[in-house]
């Protein structure tokens, strides 16, 4: 019993030997140096392979990693690495559709990012159209607010010379009863050009701060934007 077991153990071992030694062989054939010449006539010496694909072979040259397509080689090379034509034609095509669905996905994925862009710059020029629109009717309220204080001012300053050139006709009446002074025939006029002066002061005044309350409120809800 001892001596057949003995038996098995020693050809098991030399079965794993031999497989051992088919595989380094394998290993020894893809990393020796070789020569290929293509069909066209262009030859690659003392290349290594550095691995065999469905469709060609990958070499290391002088110059680089260089692919060599069975297509492009000899039959004897193509019956040597085991090239099947159907194969290699199902697997470019796999490759193709697969090359193709990327970059039809890359170019949705650019036109989406072109649209995307589009619509955020017709929302900012809108946006600053808005903004332009209530600043310049802010800019016009302001000036109008200006322009009646303005109006008042020269009103009232007026009414004050009035005043004055009323106080000095009754003194001078006082002598001469027949004396007047231009002045005192236009205060009923200025006063009541400055009561409509006042009136559109204040409704001007108005505008103007709802104007600015709303262009506030705008600012605060308006989410910053990051640099």
């Amino acid at each position: 019993m001892r001596n057949l077991a003995a038996g098995c153990w020693c050809r098991h071992t030399a079965d794993l030997m031999r497989i051992l030694a088919a595989s380094l062989l394998g290993c020894a054939s893809i990393a020796i140096a070789d020569d290929f010449k293509t069909n066209d006539g262009k030859e690659y010496k003392n290349v290594t392979i550095n691995r065999v694909e469905i469709d060609g072979i990958v070499v290391t040259t002088d110059l680089g990693v260089v692919k060599l397509y069975f297509s492009e080689l000899p039959r004897d090379v193509q019956e040597r690495f085991h090239y099947d034509p159907e194969q290699a034609a199902a697997h470019g095509a796999q490759q193709l559709d697969a090359y193709n669905r990327e970059q039809a996905a890359a170019q949705a994925a650019q036109e989406a990012e072109k649209s995307s862009r589009e619509k955020i710059q017709a929302q900012q020029h809108a946006e600053a159209m808005v903004q332009q629109t209530r600043d310049a009717s802010i800019a016009r309220l302001r000036a109008r607010v200006e322009s009646l204080q303005q109006q008042e001012d020269s009103l009232l300053a007026q009414i004050a010379q009035g005043d004055k050139a009323q106080r000095r006709a009754v003194h001078m009446r006082s002598r001469n009863p027949n004396f007047s002074d231009p002045l005192e025939s236009q205060m009923p006029a200025l006063k009541a050009h400055l009561d409509d002066v006042r009136g559109d002061l204040r409704s001007a005044k108005s505008e103007l701060r709802k104007a600015e309350k709303s262009e506030g409120a705008e600012s605060a809800a308006k989410p910053k934007r990051r640099k």
